[in-house]
């Protein structure tokens, strides 16, 4: 598949090209119903996606499929589409001819009402030339402004550090305009324009060290922009895409599951307040595919770019014209000056500058056999930044490789035989690193199982691998130093019960560490409109070293650094003992464990109405005790709390209302991390020529969290008056606590438009 996703035989189409064979969706744990973007992020919130999920499900937002065009693979990504459906909609549309609109997909045999909901938001038509009109085209707008209390200015030092709010910057909406044009069935153009509170312009002092800033108004600037052509065998794209290829552990710049190929990118994060654009490529592909049925395909793409990236300050380390190891030497970040003022937590502009040129080439056999190869090379220049002259003056912390120019080499291939696929991927890098991943898929008419096997050298350094990995990372490279099995089980063994369930283990290979984790999702029907849902997640960061004393992703806090012997009733808590030091104390880093257990419940009495409610309860090791009313202290979880509810309606075709209240609190026996209340009004309505717009509007509230009145109990010795399981955060102020609750609001528009 190509940017537009034409299917061909070096697409990786086996899932789905086995004949007979009845598969199951792409499962996302639940329905996924997207009216707006903020509804992805709350589903990864609630524990429905997981982080590819969103991934995936957020680039499909922002560059939707052309179902006139998107391979069974692509489909199959969808929401609620199945391989058995992804297959009946390529072979509707060869019998009987384009889609005129997305709704056009009920005619297929398999498609129902409810589905096409879930895929609504992720597809498009390009539609072919109607007498004159030869265009067809999305035009899509956001703007979101956030208000909050500012902390007061306590020092007016110019090198006192201060964020670009508290300078009064940062008060403008930010938001993105973006339009995707289609000309005849061959050529395509994409533009998208950001618009935000950011520094504009940087210029670094290689004497100081520092860093000098501009900061900007909101004014629309170009983002991104691409022009696509395409036509018989041949297709090439000029401007902003991404690619991928194989099980991504050579090249992937997508955020897609199988990636075969370039794609347009038009894809941007938008936060509370700010836009963030997804890091991709900017320069050109070529493709072209010749094959023919009986015979061996051959597919081969080429591609070049040279993008300028943005980076965040503390992402930046002072080399000073040094050759330094990021991960071994201890290097400080610049300061940033805007108009005098030392500001901190901002993002540098066009700070450097990735080059690269790759190839991959997909030799195919009638569908059943695919045997790919890629290579690609990328060049860092750190002095893309305004007044750095030399190489050495800073370097990126992590994300890339200890050199300005690395690389790597790859082998991919699938094999279908019967309900069961076969993937594979071998890599290395410049450095000599290697990594493989292996990964298995069974398909029957009760669900699909897929099972995987990985390992990744320490010295596997590829900034742009994106296979099957854990969510930790070396170096700030997800698949690096690691080795693993993951198994994924989706099935629908009843008509009433859907299933998901995620097992994984992996070892850190630097550290010796072994890891797990197992994800649990059940959801029932109990009537038509009713349903339930219960979920659970565990996660051990270190299966040799447990216990309640450990800090989940951080240093071990051992009895010995708590200041007290939690096995003697009779000792006490040294009012002197420090928690955070190191001295004499056993430190085990990602120690400890993680888990939260969950419930949902859905009640749809009528099509035009639905009302959800959402429960889910936190335990994580964070090195806390609590006095228990018979010793003086005990190790304990942190536990949180979140929860909402949230009422849908549609009062007449066209127009939509939902509500929702929410509540969160991270630690409800303490006062560390978050507590708020938070609730949203959003009203969406269809407008004329093909139109769509939608508001949300958000009122929340950063809630008082005190300490406990025993708060102090383990920190001053005897035995506590208050009895219960209380957590105390032990003699540690996190600086969380606030005075009083602090209001806050946001405000969401967005516009649609297709023509």
């Amino acid at each position: 598949m190509t940017g537009r996703g034409v299917a061909s035989a070096g697409a990786l189409v086996l899932l789905l090209a086995a004949p007979g064979r009845v598969a199951r969706a792409r499962v996302y744990a639940e329905p996924v119903l997207v009216e707006s973007e903020e509804d992805l992020d709350n589903y990864a919130a609630d524990g429905v996606l997981d982080s590819d999920d969103l991934d995936t499900l957020r680039e499909l937002y922002h560059n939707p499929l052309d179902i006139n065009r998107a391979s069974r693979l692509e489909l199959y990504e969808l929401p609620g589409v199945s391989a058995e459906l992804a297959r009946a909609i390529v072979r509707d549309r060869r019998e009987n001819g384009a889609f005129s609109s997305p709704s056009r997909l009920l005619r297929v045999p398999g498609m129902t009402p409810a589905i096409l909901e879930e895929v609504r938001p992720f597809v498009q038509v390009v539609a072919a030339p109607v007498g004159r009109r030869a265009y067809s085209g999305l035009v899509r707008g956001r703007l979101v402004k956030l208000w909050e209390p500012v902390d007061p200015v306590t020092d007016d030092s110019p090198y006192a550090t201060h964020t670009a709010a508290q300078l009064g910057k940062e008060k403008w909406p930010a938001g993105y305009l973006k339009t995707r044009v289609n000309y005849g069935e061959q050529v395509e153009a994409g533009l998208l324009g950001v618009m935000d509170d950011k520094i504009l312009w940087a210029e670094y002092d290689p004497d100081s060290h520092d860093i000098s800033a501009k900061w900007g108004s909101p004014a629309l600037e170009l983002g991104k922009l691409y022009g696509s052509w395409e036509r018989g065998h041949a297709a090439a794209i000029a401007g902003s895409y991404t690619a991928g290829f194989g099980l991504g552990l050579t090249f992937d710049t997508t955020t897609r599951r199988l990636p075969h190929g370039w794609y347009p990118d038009l894809t941007v994060y938008v936060n509370e307040d700010s836009v963030r654009l997804h890091r991709g490529q900017f320069g050109a592909a070529g493709r072209l595919v010749e094959w023919r049925p009986g015979a061996i395909g051959i597919d081969a793409t080429l591609f070049l770019s040279s993008t300028r990236q943005d980076i965040y300050q503390y992402d930046m380390g002072i080399a000073g014209g040094e050759d330094v190891d990021p991960l071994v030497d201890d290097l400080d970040s610049p300061r940033v000056f805007v108009e005098g003022q030392r500001v901190g937590w901002v993002t540098i502009p066009n700070a450097y500058r990735e080059s690269i040129a790759g190839l991959n080439v997909t030799l195919d056999h009638q569908l059943t056999t695919q045997v790919g190869f890629t290579g690609w090379v990328g060049h860092l220049d750190t002095t893309a930044l305004r007044g750095s002259d030399d190489p050495d003056d800073w370097v990126i912390r992590s994300g890339f490789p200890d050199a300005d120019t690395y690389g790597a080499v790859g082998v991919n291939a699938a094999h279908g035989a019967g309900p069961v696929d076969l993937l594979a991927e071998v890599s290395t890098t410049s450095t000599g690193g290697t990594g493989a991943l292996v990964e298995a898929i069974y398909g029957a008419d009760w669900g699909t199982v897929e099972t995987s096997l990985r390992r990744y050298d320490t010295d596997f350094d590829n900034p742009h691998a994106r296979g099957i990995a854990a969510p930790d990372e070396y170096g700030g490279m997800r698949d690096r130093d690691e080795q693993g099995a993951r198994v994924e089980v989706d099935a629908s063994p009843l008509g009433w019960l859907d299933l998901r369930v995620k097992g994984d283990y992996w070892r850190n290979l630097a550290a010796a560490r072994d890891n797990a984790e197992i994800y649990g999702r059940a959801r029932a029907t109990l009537r038509p409109g009713l349903w339930v849902a219960l979920l659970g997640d565990h996660v051990n960061r270190d299966l040799a070293h447990n216990g309640r004393t450990r800090i989940y992703g951080g240093d071990d806090v051992s009895a010995e650094l708590l200041g007290t012997d939690l096995a003697d009733p009779e000792s006490y808590v040294d009012e002197t003992a420090t928690v955070g030091a190191t001295s004499d104390a056993d430190v085990v880093d990602r120690a400890g464990t993680k888990s939260y257990l969950g419930a949902q419940v859905g009640y749809a009495p009528v099509e035009a109405f639905a009302i959800q409610a959402f429960y889910k309860r936190i335990y994580e090791d964070a090195g806390l005790v609590y006095p228990n009313g018979t010793a003086v202290c005990e190790p304990w979880y942190q536990v949180g709390q979140y929860t909402w509810i949230k009422v849908s309606t549609r009062p007449r075709d066209g127009t939509r209302a939902s509500w929702r209240l929410r509540y969160r609190d991270d630690d409800i026996w303490g006062s560390r991390d978050d507590r708020n209340l938070e609730t949203y009004l959003e009203g969406a309505q269809d407008l004329p020529y093909r139109t769509r717009l939608t508001v949300r509007g958000t009122l929340g509230w950063d809630l008082a969290d005190p300490p406990a009145p025993w708060a102090e109990a383990c920190a001053s010795g005897g035995v506590p008056d208050t009895v219960g399981t209380c957590v105390v955060d032990s003699a540690q102020d996190d600086g969380s606590t606030v005075e009083g609750s602090a209001p806050y609001a946001l405000l969401q528009a967005t516009f649609e438009g297709r023509f």
